[in-house]
């Protein structure tokens, strides 16, 4: 969350507050940068990601994909869509499965959204919808000197996002 006011109003630790909520224990976080997945998902080592698989979580909140590179035809449109599914196959392969999230990324593109989303769905794994850049307040436009970080999810989206997901984990809870 490089453009959260503070580490707590990120969307990772607004998740994990909501969990401690809804379920009266405060969660172990790990958290893991897939930028190699990211970059290279068509030649991706996925024995890079067995240290979580092995951790066995009871909540998985995957959030990748703005540093996907555009996908522009349908060949590389199939390959990340092969490539993620591929990724969430790891976590749901031993038959215990976490209670998983995928969410879509912050700046709109529908090709990335779609290819995630459809792997999610095959894996039977809830897909949120996360694109609230071009909504009104959701970035950090104007609190940080360097534009690209302003253009960032500030705390608005940091909520936003966090909102989504734990409406998705939780669907009967009531809003924080």
């Amino acid at each position: 969350g490089m453009a959260a006011s503070s580490q707590e109003k990120d969307y990772v630790h607004l998740v994990a507050a909501g969990i401690a909520r809804e379920t009266g224990r405060k969660p172990q976080l790990i958290v893991k940068n897939l930028y190699e997945f990211e970059h290279y998902f068509e030649t991706y080592d996925f024995s890079a990601i067995d240290d979580l698989v092995a951790v066995k979580p009871d909540f998985l909140v995957i959030a990748l994909g703005e540093n996907v590179k555009n996908l522009k035809t349908e060949e590389e449109r199939r390959a990340f869509q092969t490539a993620f599914g591929k990724l969430l196959g790891r976590f749901t392969a031993s038959g215990e499965k976490p209670r998983i999230v995928v969410r879509g990324v912050f700046w709109p593109n529908e090709a990335k959204d779609i290819c995630m989303g459809n792997a999610a769905r095959a894996h039977a794994i809830p897909f949120v919808k996360a694109d609230f850049a071009d909504e009104p307040g959701m970035k950090a436009t104007g609190l940080f000197a360097h534009a690209g970080v302003a253009n960032h999810p500030g705390d608005g989206g940091m909520a936003a996002i966090a909102n989504a997901i734990l409406k998705t984990l939780f669907p009967d809870a009531s809003a924080p």
